[in-house]
């Protein structure tokens, strides 16, 4: 939560819509970076060298897949979860968003509960805007499909 205060002050975040889903108690609140915010906010989850080896909290896999869709999707950004969960996506099709990539905050992260969360604040500040995991790395395939049912 402080993160994304600091981001807001720091004017990263084109806006912050705070949301508390009917089934929790907890805020969660989501906050978009444009294509630009996003690619300097990306490099927090850079792999980096240790000794000889490439290590990354969420996968080299997951970090390359979002910097390329960053790099060559116009129409691409960032939300990030309140737990810094960092969803990319792309807004190309006026009908639909589209996740591209996850970057989580932890590698035992709950990813249903942070899926549904999404797709709750998704759909309640966008309505007519349809929501597509299609493209999500395979780890992520089987949550993001659960996260669709209510508990």
């Amino acid at each position: 939560m402080a993160s994304i205060l600091c981001m807001i002050l720091c004017g990263v975040t084109t806006f912050v819509t705070p949301h508390s889903p009917s089934r929790s108690s907890s805020a969660t609140i989501h906050a978009y970076l444009d294509r630009g915010a996003a690619i300097s906010f990306l490099h927090k989850w850079k792999p980096q060298v240790v000794g000889e080896s490439l290590v990354s909290v969420t996968g080299v896999d997951s970090y390359t897949r979002a910097r390329i869709a960053l790099e060559c999707d116009l129409s691409s950004g960032v939300l990030v979860g309140e737990s810094m969960d960092t969803f990319v996506a792309s807004f190309a099709q006026k009908n639909r968003t589209k996740i591209i990539a996850v970057l989580w905050s932890s590698p035992d992260a709950p990813k249903i509960e942070r899926f549904r969360a999404l797709r709750v604040w998704h759909y309640n500040n966008f309505p007519s805007l349809s929501m597509d995991g299609s493209s999500i790395n395979d780890d992520d395939h089987d949550p993001w499909q659960t996260s669709a049912y209510n508990p």
